[in-house]
């Protein structure tokens, strides 16, 4: 469901097919295309994160929005607007124009699957050893919109595929039986 200014809300991650999705802070393989393709596509826009996934980068994602949730009464950082939760989070970022997109830890995809109205993922096409996982994702809620694949090589660890999902709303089932 869009923002109260209309702006999408989008859920983006790299995704393994065991769900993995990080591993002592960092992520568990190395995919530089990838990577590329989250700054191409995050630039400019408002990113909402849990306060361990912000700590994981050590510093605010450049030529972005970046709105931190934690609990921490006095938790401030240079370039960080700090939120106690997801909602407020969003509400912040609909002062900003285009997608907000949510970044992760795993609480906060949690939180934002119900409300996400897009999801940017990567299937890495691997199962690495992980500490942190991505939630349970019912793909019967969800469209596949596009998907591209990219094969491994000197710069990514594994083939993946890059995935955009859509929210299946009354709309897109009506449009599917058409």
């Amino acid at each position: 469901m869009p923002d109260q200014n209309g702006n999408e809300i989008v859920m983006i991650a790299a995704v393994a097919l065991n769900n993995a999705i990080g591993r002592d802070g960092r992520l568990p393989w190395r995919l530089r295309e990838d990577l590329r393709h989250f700054q191409r596509t995050t630039k400019g826009h408002a990113c909402i994160m849990g306060r361990r996934s912000f700590e994981e980068r050590n510093e605010p994602l450049k030529n972005r929005r970046n709105i931190v949730i934690t609990s921490r009464e006095s938790y401030e950082r240079p370039g960080i607007e700090v939120v106690r939760s997801l909602q407020e989070g969003i509400d912040l970022a609909s002062t900003s124009d285009g997608p907000t997109f949510i970044l992760g830890g795993t609480r906060v995809f949690l939180e934002a699957i119900p409300l996400a109205d897009r999801f940017e993922r990567t299937l890495v096409l691997a199962e690495p050893e992980a500490d942190t996982f991505f939630p349970a994702f019912d793909t019967a809620d969800w469209l596949l919109t596009a998907e591209r694949e990219v094969r491994s090589d000197q710069e990514n660890d594994h083939p993946y595929k890059v995935q955009s999902w859509g929210r299946v709303t009354a709309a897109t089932t009506v449009e599917k039986r058409d």
